[in-house]
């Protein structure tokens, strides 16, 4: 595995390890006797999960971002390449054609 699989792969943990404690604290907020105790725990439950699951999911998003645009730039960087060594070639081939 590589250094970015291995990140999306811990960012994908946190995101589901937060989607579960919220929907535990909205079970458990919605089964207590008073409403505001249980406004509470669900609010604290969706403070934690803005903390720490959505910043994953950004991060994720920007790693699939990143590597899509490195992998635009080496192929332009192949382009680049090919054709100063097609330039190269005609330059060297016309020299040689051309009369002393």
């Amino acid at each position: 595995m590589n250094r970015k699989t291995e990140g999306n792969a811990v960012l994908g943990l946190t995101f589901s390890f937060m989607v579960i404690m919220m929907t535990l604290s909205m079970m458990r907020g919605m089964g207590m006797e008073d409403s505001v105790k249980g406004l509470k725990v669900i609010l604290c439950g969706l403070v934690f999960f803005v903390m720490f699951g959505i910043p994953s999911v950004v991060m994720m998003y920007l790693n699939h971002a990143e590597l899509g645009i490195r992998e635009h730039m080496l192929k332009l960087e192949l382009q680049i390449a090919e054709l100063a060594e097609k330039q190269t070639s005609e330059h060297s081939n016309a020299e040689s054609s051309r009369p002393t």
